[in-house]
């Protein structure tokens, strides 16, 4: 007689979209670092914010949490479009998390709680760690914004021309 083993099935909490972003190094805009997601257990690099963001979202994706709003447009066919496929760098697998990897960035280190994805975009809230200190932001802008802010100084919310002016005083 064969017996039947059901599965129990993976409870997804919000805690599913926490990430953990330790930025190593900037120059410019350009930061660069980890992402962790305890809840996968799963580590990556990325090497500027697009590929954060890409990150990301590629696990938000595949975790069906949060739940997108709207369905993105694309210009492949829709059954290439990767829905629930494993979250990935450019063709490279992400690790299981590496113990040997610092806990904090160089330049910063923050928790980011992504609690909807609404209007083509993400809604949450970013802790800095080294600070304490904990803001909403309504889009992934804001978002590294926020994180830009954080790395850069007091003085990276204005836009410089090259002769140090403010752009707008």
């Amino acid at each position: 007689m064969r017996t039947m083993v059901q599965e129990k099935p993976v409870l997804i909490t919000s805690m599913a979209s926490r990430a953990q972003i330790r930025v190593c190094s900037e120059k410019g805009q350009a930061l660069a670092g980890f992402v962790t997601n305890e809840f996968l257990n799963l580590t990556v690099s990325f090497r500027d914010v697009v590929e954060l963001l890409a990150i990301l979202e590629q696990t938000f994706d595949f975790l069906s949490f949060p739940q997108t709003t709207l369905s993105y447009r694309s210009f492949r066919p829709a059954s290439r479009r990767g829905k629930g496929r494993r979250p990935r760098k450019a063709g490279v697998r992400l690790m299981e998390k590496n113990p040997k990897e610092p806990e904090r960035g160089e330049k910063a280190t923050f928790l980011v709680h992504v609690q909807f994805r609404q209007h083509a975009t993400w809604q949450g809230n970013i802790t800095w760690v080294e600070k304490g200190v904990t803001q909403q932001f309504r889009s992934a802008l804001e978002m590294l914004r926020l994180m830009n802010e954080a790395v850069e100084g007091e003085d990276s919310a204005q836009v410089r021309f090259e002769d140090g002016k403010p752009f707008i005083e």
